[in-house]
Formats: C-alpha cells, structure tokens, sequence
C-alpha cells in the first residue's frame, strides 16, 4: 500500500508541479528564448516541495473527498437514479 501511495504522490505532484510552474513563470516573465531555463529552474524548486506535499497530505485529502462525496450523495436525489425509475449498475447486476 505504501509503493502506491508513493507513487500517487510522485506522479500527482511531477504533473502539478510542471504545469505549475510552466505556467507561472510565462506569466511572470513572458514568453521568450529564456523561458525553458527559467522554467527548468522554478521546476527543481517546486517539484521536492509539491511531493513533500503529495504525500504527506494525500491520505487526508482522500479521506477528505469521500466524505463530502458521501454526503453529496445521500443529501441528493438526482444522483439517485433509482428515484428517476433508471437502473443503475448495481440494479442491472442484481436482476
């Protein structure tokens, strides 16, 4: 379970963390030839502390997500399908 949540971590952080910084250095300091360097250099910075980041706080944040997914979807009558006379998935395997 670990090497999983390692690599969650490692590769939702190298996403953010390169688009990130890509981004915002264009931004900051437009697009011209010294763009790839500038960006090279915020991306070492950025990347060790956005999967610091991505795994220390993974486990929360998806805990997090569950619960409010949970609660979305007992307090909402349109993601009950059955309520509409729709089978859902589960339906469909119990006939």
């Amino acid at each position: 379970m670990m090497i999983i949540r390692f690599l969650n971590a490692l590769f939702m952080s190298l996403l953010m963390a390169t688009l990130m910084t890509l981004v915002v250095t264009a931004v900051n300091t437009g697009l011209d030839g010294g763009l790839i360097q500038r960006w090279i250099s915020a991306w070492f910075i950025a990347s060790p502390i956005a999967f610091t980041i991505a795994f220390t706080f993974g486990e929360l944040v998806r805990n997090l997500s569950n619960c409010i997914y949970k609660k979305f979807e007992l307090s909402n009558p349109i993601t009950h399908f059955s309520n509409l006379g729709m089978k859902t998935k589960k339906t469909l395997h119990s006939e």
